[in-house]
């Protein structure tokens, strides 16, 4: 008896732990969007002649900013859902897979149209699967937003759907900045750790935490491969006779 409640004890520990981290990666991450925001419009407010130029540019940076704001939110908003605050949360039903992804895009192409980014999906037209279609798309978002995010202007990022016998492998490829080998190693191994670098570094989010936990709801893995200089590929898998428990 003293087992399981020490066990328990240290189970509740490891999860305050976690979501403190997260909250400070949240109020970090928060910071920087809403501070370039408050800048931007001190700025701004004191140029005395602005020019249809100086305005579309002003709308573009605050757009920018403002989705950025968003998808924290609604990342923010799904973790919590995912910590067992809504038990029907989780709700998988066979479907097209490839739809799924282009409908994902579409909201994401007018932030790469800004970066003259490409986006290209190499895919049969239809390969079903059976997955919670908010959690799937949620993975695409982040893993394509990250893409956009760290890649030069001019870059191409490609997702490609390879099927096989037992699941499907999707993979986002970018020819980004890419990660260092140190933070790459332990990506997706360690959540405490990762959550520690991510606000020391900055170098990653929320979002691929929710990447990392909704692949794993899902029964699959997910690995990333990258090269500074030269790009990142991040993928995950989604099987396809595995029996997926609600």
């Amino acid at each position: 008896e003293q087992q399981k409640t020490e066990e328990a004890n240290q189970a509740l520990a490891g999860a305050l732990r976690l979501k403190d981290r997260l909250l400070s990666i949240i109020a970090h991450d928060l910071r920087g969007p809403f501070g370039g925001q408050k800048e931007l419009i001190e700025l701004y407010s004191e140029m005395p002649d602005l020019t249809k130029d100086d305005i579309r540019h002003f709308f573009a940076i605050v757009k920018d900013s403002s989705s950025s704001l968003y998808q924290l939110l609604e990342n923010l908003l799904l973790w919590a859902n995912n910590q067992g605050v809504n038990p029907n949360f989780f709700l998988p039903i066979e479907q097209n897979v490839v739809e799924l992804i282009d409908e994902t895009i579409v909201p994401l192409r007018s932030w790469a149209n800004l970066k003259n980014i490409k986006i290209t999906v190499q895919a049969a037209p239809q390969i079903n699967a059976r997955v919670d279609e908010n959690m799937f798309k949620t993975i695409v978002r982040n893993l394509i937003s990250n893409a956009i995010k760290y890649s030069e202007p001019g870059n191409d990022i490609c997702v490609t759907l390879t099927p096989n016998d037992d699941e499907i492998v999707i993979t986002v490829a970018d020819q980004g900045r890419g990660i260092n080998a140190e933070l790459l190693s332990s990506l997706f191994q360690n959540k405490e750790e990762v959550l520690d670098r991510s606000l020391a570094e900055n170098k990653i989010g929320l979002g691929l935490v929710l990447c990392s936990d909704f692949t794993i709801r899902h029964n699959g893995r997910i690995w990333a491969e990258s090269e500074i200089g030269k790009g990142t590929k991040i993928s995950f898998t989604i099987p396809l006779r595995v029996n997926i428990e609600c």
